[in-house]
């Protein structure tokens, strides 16, 4: 006797087309959403790394300061070598960066110093960062 074949019978295995169509969206939003947190991540490591270099050169422009002060007439050799306000040149390791050097009193010893790093991060948002420290003759702090 000859059975006649069904195209959707009931016991058969596998799945519909509506299944497979909904497994696929599932699949797709996680896959967006493993693209966009790998995304921020990424820029987070960028914008951690600019500030770590901020930084870095913040700390450098301290240090050329704690130098200075160990020769001359303090606190006047530094203030004359560092203005008050004015940018400090040689680095150029960000994205439009500027490093400038401000005094609380630029007469008084020890001499309160604020070194702030201006950047663009990731070349598009405006960031700074800022080093505080009181330096006195000879370099200590």
């Amino acid at each position: 006797m000859l059975r006649k074949r069904t195209p959707f019978n009931k016991n058969s295995q596998g799945f519909t087309l509506i299944e497979l169509m909904i497994a696929m969206a599932v699949l797709v939003l996680v896959l967006v959403g493993y693209l966009c947190a790998n995304t921020t991540i990424q820029q987070s490591n960028e914008a951690a790394f600019e500030r770590t270099l901020a930084l870095q050169d913040a700390n450098q422009v301290l240090e050329r300061m704690r130098m200075e002060s160990a020769s001359g007439i303090f606190p006047g050799n530094v203030t004359a070598e560092f203005p008050d306000g004015e940018p400090v040149s040689g680095f150029t390791s960000l994205s439009s960066q500027s490093v400038t050097v401000d005094y609380v009193d630029s007469t008084a010893d020890p001499l309160d110093v604020t070194v702030t790093v201006n950047w663009l991060e990731r070349g598009v948002r405006s960031t700074s960062v800022s080093i505080r420290s009181r330096l006195t003759q000879g370099g200590g702090s």
